[in-house]
C-alpha cells in the first residue's frame, strides 16, 4: 500500500507516477472509497459518481436527534438546532438504491439536538448580547441569517 501525499502553493504543476505492477490482489473493498454524502442527496437525488460508500455524518450528525429529525451544530455554528431535510431513513433507502453501502453515526455525546425548528442554545433575547452571531461576518443585506443565534 502506497500513502501519497502532496502539498502544492501558487497553483504549482506536479506530475506523480505511481508503479502498480507489484499488486496481487487487485481488489478494492468497497469500504475504502466513500463520501460524506450532500444534503439533496436524501431527497431522491440519484448519486451518479463512483464512490462505492456514503456516509450521513459530520460535526452536526454528532449531535443528530433521530425522534425529532434535527441536529445541532454545537461549537462549529452557534449551537443552532436545524431540521434535517430528510430522514436517516430516506437516506439510506436512496444510498442502498444507488448500490452503496451506508454508513452513518450514531450520537453517543449525551446530548442531541432539542428540537426539530431552527432555534439557538444561546439565544442573545434569553442571554444577552453575545461578541458575534450567526450574521456578524455575513454581507451586508444578507437575509438567510438569523440576529438571535
Amino acid at each position: 500500500v502506497a500513502l501519497l501525499l502532496f502539498a502544492t502553493s501558487n497553483a504549482a504543476t506536479f506530475t506523480a507516477q505511481v508503479d502498480l505492477s507489484n499488486i496481487t490482489n487487485p481488489e478494492v473493498s468497497k469500504w475504502i472509497f466513500g463520501m460524506n454524502m450532500y444534503q439533496d442527496y436524501g431527497l431522491n437525488n440519484e448519486y451518479t459518481g463512483n464512490y462505492t460508500l456514503g456516509r450521513l455524518g459530520g460535526n452536526s450528525q454528532t449531535r443528530f436527534n433521530f425522534t425529532t429529525n434535527s441536529a445541532n451544530s454545537g461549537n462549529d455554528y452557534y449551537f443552532i438546532n436545524n431540521p434535517s431535510d430528510f430522514t436517516w431513513q430516506q437516506f439510506y433507502q436512496q444510498a442502498n438504491g444507488n448500490g452503496l453501502a451506508f454508513w452513518t453515526e450514531i450520537p453517543a455525546m449525551g446530548w442531541v439536538s432539542s428540537s426539530a425548528t431552527k432555534g439557538w442554545s444561546f439565544s442573545q433575547q434569553k442571554y444577552g448580547q453575545q461578541k458575534s452571531d450567526e450574521c456578524t461576518n455575513q454581507p451586508d443585506g444578507t437575509t438567510w441569517c438569523a440576529q438571535d443565534a
